[in-house]
């Protein structure tokens, strides 16, 4: 049964109270060992609690075991992590990471993966099944993220399209759905300091966390996107890295990263490009390259 839509539910619970609230003066008038106000003391507060754990809005975090969505489960705390098998090139290393409360379930998308690993419309599809789950849906994004489904203006979209369709109607009850991307306003980096300010652990973060295009052996390549994205935002954060990893992603980043900085395409934000050429700078001053 599901509480937060079963109309009888809810009534039930009502009537369940009304019975309590007068049981308690029956008792308070009968037995007379306390005053009236000081049994009501003690019943609403119980009802209070119980009314707000039936309708606050249920946490769901999108979960896929990388950096921003392993960051957000620590510092939001959801109700539901949610893996969405898509049947991608790399679902296979993502899945033999996950926690055991982390909830799987299985949409193909994999015939519309791209070479470059995106898949047009996912988030907008990750969303809509979040929404089974609960009403605030939370969005692994960061302000380098270039994808229009990451961006504030898809998030605003896909909240009043959510709260639109579950309005209330013969099959449902009305539920407001939000789709939160204050994550969007950090950089991997500064999501990274957030945590760390909040006591956590940047051993057990790193890892705990896995996103990579071209694992080697189950392991991280360190020469693609996710992989020095999550270098760039560690390496800032004073992890000791070995040398070797600091050299493969030094070359990824005069390879492939450089060039669309200088040329002007590189359109992450400037918070993360200057990151970038920082990490890289002070690679390169060590004699790594």
């Amino acid at each position: 049964m599901d509480k937060n839509n079963d109309v009888s539910y809810v009534a039930g619970l009502i009537r369940g109270t009304e019975k309590a609230m007068f049981t308690s003066f029956k008792e308070a008038n009968n037995s007379k060992p306390e005053p009236i106000e000081e049994k009501l003391k003690e019943q609403i507060p119980i009802i209070g609690q119980t009314l707000l754990n039936i309708f606050k809005p249920r946490k769901v975090l999108l979960y896929s075991g990388g950096m921003d969505s392993w960051l957000l489960s620590e510092l939001e705390n959801p109700d539901v992590k949610l893996y969405v098998d898509m049947n991608t090139k790399y679902s296979k290393e993502e899945i033999s990471r996950l926690p055991q409360d982390v909830k799987v379930i299985k949409l193909d998308l994999g015939d519309w993966e791209r070479d470059d690993k995106i898949i047009p419309l996912r988030n907008m599809f990750l969303i809509g099944l979040a929404s089974y789950y609960g009403e605030e849906i939370y969005l692994g994004a960061t302000a380098g993220d270039r994808v229009l489904d990451k961006s504030f203006t898809f998030g605003n979209k896909m909240t009043d399209l959510l709260t639109y369709l579950y309005g209330e109607q013969h099959w449902t009850s009305k539920r407001d759905i939000n789709v939160n991307l204050e994550s969007k306003k950090l950089t991997k980096t500064q999501l990274l300091q957030k945590y760390l300010k909040n006591g956590g652990d940047i051993t057990k973060a790193f890892y705990s966390t896995f996103s990579c295009y071209n694992p080697i052996d189950g392991k991280e390549c360190w020469a693609c996107k996710p992989c020095f994205r999550k270098f760039v935002a560690f390496y800032l954060n004073f992890f000791d890295f070995p040398d070797e990893i600091c050299i493969t992603v030094a070359k990824y980043i005069e390879k492939e990263i450089i060039p669309q900085i200088q040329s002007g395409t590189y359109d992450r934000t400037l918070d993360e490009q200057e990151d970038i050429l920082t990490v890289y700078n002070n690679i390169k001053a060590k004699g790594l390259v």
